[in-house]
């Protein structure tokens, strides 16, 4: 392998090492195959761990031109278990592609992705003319790097594998303060789903509305800590009681703090009724230094809030609460987390 290869396999291996994303892994391995080979296309086969079927697919050049390149992912299977990488051409193409991607006088290079003994997937490199033949280096250097993307979807997969059991934990400790306060379990799936709409009307990223839905599930956590006595007290709190229930917030910090996933849904749990004007709690923070999914979040909770019924007394109407909130605006409640939340609750309710 030439040196140019190798110091671009190092920077590969660099960049699909810093990502957790299967599909960015996936491309960036595809975006390399196609530049160092200078290939005419790339696809690449990806199936999960105990699947039988080729379930994604990623191509560039004239692999994306077709819905699928390869017609025959059994023989391809069956010869690339074989060797660690196989060229293709002539009649044995033909029957590969199956007449799925007519390519008479090309030629293709295959080479496996493995984890141990199983085969994730398959990357192919294809040339269309005939006089392009890929050399020993050229298979080399296509192996390596299959085999280097092997490892980090290695990695990306145990990643997801966390994730899910993370998110598994999370909905185990919702359901523990559920059975401990009835009223709990509708209120937080509402605000859980204010505070996405109304952080998706703001223009948040992706990443923003998943951790502001976390923490929309986990806002109350806290309260497993506090007497179901004072949580489902039918009458009006005394001033202990109320102190009681104000600690919630640094309750459910301590409960949450030290789970590396949450680390930035803490925030936004242990922040969530600071007041925009600094009449909040627990450290009486105002305006931009409370954190933005914190006052998002304070819209929602106010809105449903007031919106449920209690024992003590019966909700408001949605209109009487989208009023209230509108004259919160700029004191209790952020001025441009209002207007987000009044946009999507008129879009709500027009559609």
């Amino acid at each position: 392998m030439q040196l140019k290869e190798q110091v671009a396999l190092l920077e590969l291996s660099e960049a699909v090492s810093s990502s957790l994303s299967l599909n960015d892994i996936l491309l960036m391995v595809v975006k390399a195959a196609q530049r160092e080979l200078d290939a005419d296309g790339i696809e690449l086969l990806f199936r999960q761990p105990g699947s039988s079927e080729f379930a994604r697919r990623v191509s560039a050049g004239i692999c994306a031109n077709k819905e699928r390149f390869i017609g025959d992912t059994a023989l391809l299977e069956a010869k690339v278990r074989e060797s660690n990488a196989v060229q293709w051409s002539g009649e044995e193409l033909g029957a590969l592609l199956n007449g799925s991607a007519p390519l008479p006088d090309g030629t293709m290079l295959s080479v496996p992705l493995r984890r141990g003994t199983e085969l994730l997937g398959v990357l192919n490199a294809v040339a269309a003319s005939s006089k392009r033949y890929f050399l020993p280096r050229e298979e080399k250097a296509l192996f390596v790097l299959g085999d280097r993307a092997a490892t980090s979807i290695e990695n990306a997969l145990l990643y997801a594998d966390l994730e899910s059991a993370f998110k598994e934990t999370i909905k185990s400790l919702a359901l523990a303060l559920e059975a401990k306060d009835a009223y709990t379990h509708g209120h937080s799936e509402n605000v859980t789903r204010l505070s996405a709409m109304t952080a998706k009307e703001m223009g948040c990223s992706l990443d923003f509305i998943e951790t502001i839905t976390q923490a929309g599930i986990l806002h109350d956590i806290g309260k497993i800590g506090i007497s179901g006595a004072i949580l489902n007290k039918p009458g009006k709190l005394t001033p202990a009681e109320h102190s009681i229930i104000q600690s919630h917030p640094q309750m459910g910090k301590r409960i949450l703090e030290n789970i590396s996933f949450l680390s930035e849904v803490v925030p936004i749990v242990y922040h969530h009724h600071e007041r925009f004007d600094g009449s909040g709690y627990p450290q009486r923070l105002s305006g931009e230094d409370i954190p933005l999914g914190a006052r998002i979040m304070q819209v929602a909770d106010t809105y449903d809030a007031m919106t449920s019924n209690r024992p003590y007394r019966n909700g408001l109407s949605h209109e009487a609460a989208r009023d209230e909130i509108l004259r919160c605006r700029g004191t209790q409640l952020d001025p441009q987390c209002v207007d987000a939340f009044i946009r999507m609750w008129e879009k709500d309710n027009t559609e």
